[in-house]
Formats: structure tokens, sequence, C-alpha cells
């Protein structure tokens, strides 16, 4: 994953985590020669390109969204070393550890409900992969500062995918006693 970010495109966290570093190193993914391209997508159908090496990866990538806290904490430090790294603009640096600390402090961070965090990542997410598709152009913005208005529809999808869910799920027990 490390080697995605010289080119600024999107990468989800998990990339960034202990675990996937580890299993990077041990594999030996990092040393392999990454000259040759494979075409992905971005969770929102955009096309991109990784090196093949990357996509040879079996192990099933997490969703940002789907990322404990723990993770996703790991993961930011992780990335923004790599940002640096690669010599990154200042300001998109400062961008990302903007978002990620006010994430952090959200009041949402510790919210008993399971769909707040969640809200909270899945936002993040979105907002890093829009951000990544406009960057070069003239409709860039920054993700610095939260919407709060925007969390909260993704709060709200979450509810309703869930409620969707189980009703998916209680139609189907009824069809195999109906």
């Amino acid at each position: 994953a490390p080697c995605l970010l010289p080119f600024d495109n999107f990468c989800e966290l998990w990339y960034f985590t202990n675990n996937s570093l580890a299993d990077a190193k041990q594999s030996g993914t990092c040393a392999l020669d990454n000259n040759y391209l494979a075409l992905f997508q971005t969770p929102d159908r955009m096309p991109f390109f990784i090196p093949a090496i990357i996509a040879k990866d079996k192990t099933p990538v997490i969703q940002d969204e789907n990322l404990t806290w723990e993770q996703f904490e790991q993961a930011a430090l992780q990335m923004i070393d790599a940002m640096h790294n690669h010599e990154w603009r200042d300001n998109h640096i400062e961008m990302h550890l903007k978002l990620w600390t006010a994430l952090k402090n959200h009041p949402w961070h510790h919210s008993h409900s399971k769909y707040s965090p969640k809200a909270l990542l899945r936002y993040q997410g979105q907002q890093r992969c829009h951000w990544h598709q406009l960057v070069a152009t003239p409709k860039a913005f920054s993700i610095a500062e939260l919407q709060q208005e925007l969390i909260e529809q993704v709060c709200e999808h979450l509810m309703h995918q869930d409620k969707v869910n189980g009703i998916q799920k209680l139609n189907f027990v009824r069809s195999l006693f109906g």
C-alpha cells in the first residue's frame, strides 16, 4: 500500500494497520517488483491502477468503516508517516491529521450506539475517497473540518440499511415456514 501513496490514489486505511503491514513484510511484498499495474475500482466504482504485486495479495481488504478504532488509530499514524516519506504536500498531510484528530475527538467516537462510531469511520472513508478524486481539479476541497450534517446522513443510512437487512432476514425466515 505505501507504493500507492506517490500517486495520490485513494487507499483503504486497512493497508496501514499493524496486521496488514506485518503480512506484507512477511510475504515479501515490499521487496517484489511493482512495475506492473492492475486495474481496480474505488468504492464508488472509479477505476484506478495499483501495483500488480498488491493485487496478488489474497488477504481481504477491510473497508475503513469496518475497522476497529484501534486499527483506525494504527493506520492513521502509519499513513501519515508514509505521506511524509512520499513527500506529500504539507497542506494535504495537515488536512488528514485534522480530519482524523476531529474524528477521535468527536462525541460519537465513544457513543454507546453501534451506528455512531461506524458512521464516523464510513464518513472519513467516503470523504477521503471523494477528496482523492477531486484533489487535482478545480473542485478540490478541504477534508480538515467535519461536516456534521453529512455524518448524520451517513448514520441515518447505516440505521436504514440495518433495518432493511433485518426485514430481509425476517422475510427469508418467513419464506422457509410459509
